[in-house]
This record gives structure tokens, sequence and C-alpha cells, in this order.
């Protein structure tokens, strides 16, 4: 080999400019480890990248290392080894573990039935003889016993990669579940993926995407490190990565590390997300380490210092960060292109654009819809938005029914639900992102529409058929800003949850929706920022990079 890099054991083979990770396993772990090196090619890798990938596995080696010398057994799957790989990946891995969990039950019932053999009053040739029976219910315990224990060492492990009861139970690894269930968290190993699923349980969120998204990036960048590991170094480092990510939406980067995504982003001169994106991905993660040190997964919050810091620019430059919505007679024009448009999904396509335009719901919840969703309340046809199955909601308040509107109905909404049969969703054609959502496809289609057929105006986006509805209900006369929110979805004080609707909501709620006219000369123009969702517990942002 060639030259080596401090710290990181990147290496480069003469005459190559590809580099590799490359560590020589310490002579007294060996024998522990199973192997004499580590090797990883880190082709493909920015330096940066390359060297951000190499100090996440030298930590983890770093930790192989140190729990070998601490004379305690090593797990058999510990965190960042090659044993997921040499099971076959972390499936097969779950499949051999809910194996051993059924292992071990068989081991406890084969014990009771012989314990309650002998204690019977069979016949005395068959009875077996106490004992013997004994000896051989003490072995099935012994051989139980051990199980367990290397099931309660794996399980800390499991959980920390993110695998809940819930998760294993709908892959059908039931006795996994129920070992995982019942064993806690290890808190010494718990990484930030396994604080977040601590959070989801404790906060009972109904939307986590937002929090999922920022720690699997994190992730990606530094490792699954234990969080108690983690520097405000490695946070200012995201943060900073952060920044350069490009828009994700269509899954046109699924599969792809932040690393990569980074680098074909810089390769191409994609621009960066819009700050409040970026800014809001960040404050999520924020959360995480917040609830991290409240619950004492840890004694400090590495993040809490740390502040995001968007680009600075001039007042035009910050002025295209924010949204608007249409002029009425643009409206017009996205709607002539629309039907003129050579769409393969015409139908589908322009009945989303009416839904977004005359519902003002959010565009995931229209995509979530199936045909049982159009109900009847109060003697109107409403929209069940629900959080029931795979579908989700942004919170409590956006779980609600809304009247359909009369356009609708006049247009034909009725045929098209009819049409759609017993499809898992009204819009057949849309499928799950890498984040779990439906609308990424109906946003690229909609969005080249509104390029093509309108404006390049980079603040005319979809979501503006939302804003303008919202504005739309405001010009009708006696507008009641309460039962807009309730139409909307957003949380109010005195609405806790659509849950709860009753004849009177549906009722005001229908008689204001049926006066809304999006397409109402009188509506002007408004600006409006990128829709923030509601943080849990975020924090204050202080002074400075990193204080103290």
């Amino acid at each position: 080999m060639g030259r080596q890099t401090a710290r990181t054991y990147i290496k480069y083979r003469k005459g190559s400019k590809v580099p590799e990770y490359d560590r020589d396993v310490p002579a007294d772990v060996r024998h522990i480890v199973n192997k004499a090196k580590w090797k990883k090619s880190l082709r493909g890798l920015s330096l940066d990248a390359a060297n951000a990938e190499a100090r996440r596995l030298a930590s983890e080696h770093d930790q192989i290392i140190a729990a070998a010398r601490s004379k305690t057994p090593l797990p058999s799957h510990p965190l960042g080894t090659d044993a997921i790989d040499l099971a076959g990946g972390i499936g097969d891995l779950l499949q051999w573990f809910n194996r051993r969990a059924i292992d071990a039950a068989w081991l406890r019932q084969e014990a009771e039935s012989m314990r309650e053999f002998v204690a019977s009053d069979g016949p005395s040739d068959e009875v077996p003889d106490p004992d013997w029976a004994a000896s051989h219910t003490a072995a099935l315990d012994a051989e139980r016993h051990q199980i367990n224990r290397q099931l309660a060492r794996d399980a800390a492990h499991f959980r920390a990669l993110g695998k809940t009861p819930d998760d294993l139970r709908k892959s059908r690894l039931h006795a996994a579940a129920d070992v995982i269930e019942a064993n806690p968290r290890d808190r010494d190993e718990i990484t930030l993926g396994g604080v977040l699923e601590e959070w989801k349980t404790a906060s009972k969120a109904s939307a986590t995407e937002q929090y999922e998204y920022p720690v699997k990036l994190f992730e990606e960048l530094h490792g699954a490190l234990p969080v108690k590991d983690i520097t405000a170094v490695h946070v200012l480092e995201f943060r900073n990565a952060l920044m350069k990510m490009p828009p994700a939406s269509g899954g046109k980067f699924d599969g792809m590390t932040m690393q990569q995504i980074i680098q074909k982003a810089e390769a191409e001169g994609l621009k960066p997300l819009m700050a409040s994106t970026s800014s809001k991905h960040f404050r999520c993660l924020k959360t995480i380490f917040a609830f991290a040190l409240e619950d004492l997964f840890v004694t400090a919050d590495v993040a809490a210092g740390i502040r995001f810091r968007g680009a600075k620019g001039k007042h035009a430059e910050a002025k295209k960060q924010k949204r608007r919505t249409f002029h009425p007679n643009e409206m017009k024009k996205l709607f002539a292109g629309a039907e003129n448009h050579k769409w393969r999904d015409a139908e589908e396509n322009i009945w989303f654009l009416r839904l977004l335009t005359w519902s003002g719901a959010r565009p995931e919840e229209l995509a979530q819809l199936s045909s049982d969703d159009l109900v009847k309340s109060a003697g109107h046809l409403c929209l069940d938005i629900h959080d029931l199955g795979e579908n989700h909601s942004k919170n409590e308040s956006s779980i609600r029914r809304v009247p359909v509107h009369p356009e609708l109905l006049r247009l034909g909404f009725e045929d098209f639900v009819k049409a759609a049969g017993n499809q898992t969703y009204l819009f057949s054609t849309l499928k799950r992102d890498g984040r779990g959502r439906l609308y990424s496809a109906m946003q690229r289609r909609l969005s080249a529409l509104i390029d093509g057929k309108v404006s390049k105006d980079p603040r005319l986006v979809p979501y503006s058929l939302r804003h303008g509805f919202k504005d739309a209900l405001r010009l009708v006369p006696g507008y009641d800003r309460e039962v807009a929110e309730m139409i909307m979805g957003h949380s109010n004080p005195r609405h806790q949850t659509g849950r709860g609707y009753g004849t009177e909501q549906i009722v005001v709620m229908a008689e204001l929706l049926a006066k809304a006219d999006p397409f109402d000369k009188r509506r002007v123009v408004s600006e409006f920022e990128e829709e923030e969702e509601q943080i849990a517990g975020t924090l204050d942002d202080l002074d400075g990079e990193v204080e103290g």
C-alpha cells in the first residue's frame, strides 16, 4: 500500500487515486473479532465524503476493540461490524433472531410440560423418573437462559437500530417482537435513531416523518453512533452539510446517501434546499437531541448551542425564498393548460388539481384519499381526512371531515370516485417515495405544468393553490376564522381535533366553503412562508456557532 492519512485509516494503493479504508485489527483482540484487518473501498466519494465515511468506520471499530478488551462478550451483531452483511443483511439477521426467540419459547414449554408430567398421577411406568426429569429440565432451562441472555443483549442493538415491536410484527416476526418489547434499550449503546423511537413513543406524535428524515441523514453522514458519543462537532458538520442538500422530492435520490446526494448536487450545480426547509429539518433534529437530555440518555444537549445560519443575500434574493398565491388570471391559464396538456394520466392529474384548488386540503392529504374516504355527514358529502392504516396526518387538528365544494360535485367528482372502485387510493398512479409519501410524483407533474403553462416564477408552487383557497375563504361575507381553520386543518386552542366533528360544525363549514371562489377577481396575490410543521420542544436559537 502507498500513503496513509492520519486517524481516518484512509490509504491509497500505489499508483491509484481511489481511497480505501484500511485498518489492522489489534493482535490482542483478533481471536475475538475473528479477522486481522478491516478494509472497505471508498470509490466514488469525494475527499470530504471519504473522510467522513472513514471516521464513521473508525468510530465503530474503536467500539468493537473496546468491547473485546473489556472481557465482556461482543454482541452477535455489534453496530457497525460486517456481521450483518455476513448474515445476509439486517432482514436475515432478524429472521435468525426470531428463530432463536422461538427456540427459547419451545425450551420453556418443554421444561414446563416435563414438570407437569412428573407431578401428574399417571401410571408409574409412564411417568419419568423424578431425578432424570430434574436433570433434563435443568438442561433445558440452562440452554433457554443462555439463549435469553444473548437475545436480551442483541435486543438492545436491534432497538438502537430503530427496530420496534410493531415493525417486527408487521413483518410477522412475532417472537422477535416479544423479546424486544420485554427488553429495555441499552442506554449506553442507544443511537440517535433509537432516541427518535423513544421520542415517538413518549410524544405520541402523529406526523413523525419530518423528524425521521433529518435523523436518517445525520446517521448517513456520521454512522449510527451511540448518542452519548455524539459531539457538537458532529452536529455542526451535519448543519453545514444540510445547507448543501438539494431538494429531494420525486424520489430522484432514492437509494443514495447524504454524502452521495451532496456530491451529485455539487457536480451538477443543483441549487440547495430553501433556507426555510433546511432550517426546519435542523430544528426537528434539535428536538430529538433535547429529548435525549430530557430522558437522561445523555448528560448534555450538544445541539443546543448550534444555530442554523441561512445564506445571506440581497432583499430580492430573500424574497424568492417566499411563496406566493396565483392571481385569478394565472388560475385561468393554469386550468386551460391542464385541460389541453397531453398527460399520460390526465384524468387523475386534473382531478388532483381541482381538489387542491377547491378543498384547501394539503397535497399529501389528497394523495392518501381512497373511495371509502368520500362519506356523508350531516347531509353533506365530505372528504374524510384521517390517519388510519398507512395514512399520515400532520397533527391532531388535521384529522377532519371537510365538505366537498359544490363546484367539485358539479364537475363530476362522485363519478370519479365511483370509477376508482376498490383501488387502494383514488390516485392510483402515485407510489410512495423513499420517505413514504405519495404526493411526490404529482408534485413533479403539477410543477412542470405551472412552469410550462403559467410562469417560471419560483414562488409559484402547487402548494400556492391551498393558500389561494385560504385567501378566498377570507373574502366570503361573514367570514369566521375559526370555521376556516377547521376547513384548513389548522391548530386552534378551542379546536383540538376533527375526530369529534358533529352536525353543527359540518353545516357551518359547508356554508362558508360553498361561497369561497379561488377565481374571484377580488382576490389579490399574497405571499406566504413555507408552511412550518409544529415542532414539539423547539429550542431557542443561541448566538454563536458552538457555545461552551
